[in-house]
């Protein structure tokens, strides 16, 4: 079986969570003798079998793809992150009055003209450009066999915006690089927290900048500064104290010894739709902070500490209670991300789309 799966035009140019979520489905799906291939390796004579869109907030190749292989059946892996709440309360005031003067759908149709100008990314196709972005999500949706997201709530949050047919929606996990579930080999350090994720204000690093200020806590923060908001990674440089470190990039081989070592990794985002690092966190036998959006709250409920993102006091609270967890949630972050049993799962829906 020949699966030709698409996401972001700059998925692998700028790396996230979807990009993450993409590589590890691929790869636990070869275990079950699927060959998952992107545009990029796509062998140009070969009619795939079936098409995997990752990260429904960007649809523009999934478009692209249906018009070329208009029979094939598509999957959508939502990956549906709903920006409006951050934006809304952005510090820039010209931000601000964008979000509140636009739909969600219409701030994302801008963003994608604005990447253009800005040279981040090749100019969207025309058919994007003429249906406009609210048209071509909907359009991805109509045309799909199945959606699959990371929670009820996440499909939920799709039917408020769009029109989606209830038989479609599906729940699965991600899942995780099997070396996370390998046994732990560092020393846990009680005073040590870790935050893996972009720096951007979604994901709230300022925040818990500001919670760890003048603690005895050694705060290390690994990811990049997203590219529009090289400002935002300025100003949580200049607040952080001599606690807290900041590390560019880590593989998977060189985080699970930062996980091991942490006693609590701390993610107060204002939304995720998954939290692939807290799902790493967890399987290391971590404690975890997570923020009160409905997802999370879903997936993570009992496992992790919920926190406001918005209460700097409320995220100091989270940690110590967080501090206490730990190993108690192995099990169950192998049970539910493990990638050989979500790659069995993922294959079994493509055999009964294809009725093999």
């Amino acid at each position: 079986m020949n699966v030709l799966f698409s996401s972001r035009i700059d998925a692998f140019k700028r790396p996230g969570g979807d990009t993450h979520h993409l590589l590890q489905t691929i790869d636990a799906l070869k275990t079950q003798g699927v060959m998952g291939y992107t545009q990029e390796n796509w062998p140009a004579e070969r009619k795939p079998d079936l098409l995997h869109h990752f990260n429904l907030n960007r649809p523009e190749l999934g478009i692209e793809l249906i018009r070329q292989f208009p029979e094939v059946p598509l999957i959508i892996q939502a990956v549906f992150v709903d920006y409006s709440s951050v934006e809304s309360q952005s510090e820039s005031g010209l931000r601000r009055m964008i979000s509140r003067s636009f739909s969600p759908s219409s701030l994302e149709w801008l963003k994608e003209i604005l990447r253009t100008l800005k040279a981040q990314r090749p100019i969207p196709s025309w058919p994007y450009l003429v249906l406009g972005h609210a048209k071509s999500v909907q359009k991805l949706l109509d045309h799909s066999r199945l959606v699959i997201g990371a929670s009820c709530s996440e499909l939920d949050r799709i039917s408020h915006y769009y029109s989606l047919s209830e038989e479609k929606g599906v729940v699965l996990l991600p899942p995780i690089q099997p070396l996370y579930f390998e046994k732990i080999e560092a020393e846990r350090e009680n005073k040590a927290l870790l935050c893996v994720g972009r720096f951007e204000p979604l994901k709230n690093q300022l925040s818990l900048i500001q919670a760890v200020r003048n603690t005895d806590y050694t705060l290390t923060l690994v990811g990049k500064a997203s590219p529009n908001h090289s400002r935002y990674y300025k100003e949580c440089r200049r607040q952080a104290g001599g606690n807290v470190v900041f590390v560019d990039y880590l593989s998977a081989e060189e985080l699970k010894p930062l996980y091991e070592q942490s006693a609590a990794h701390i993610l107060p985002s204002f939304f995720e739709t998954t939290g692939l690092s807290t799902l790493e966190a967890l399987a290391c036998g971590c404690g975890a902070v997570i923020g009160n959006n409905a997802e999370v709250l879903e997936i993570f409920s009992g496992r992790a500490v919920s926190v406001d993102p918005k209460e700097v006091t409320s995220i100091q609270k989270g940690i110590e209670s967080a501090i206490q967890e730990g190993e108690k949630n192995r099990e169950w972050a192998e049970s539910v991300a493990n990638p050989q049993r979500l790659g069995e799962q993922l294959f079994k829906m493509y055999k009964q789309i294809l009725g093999q």
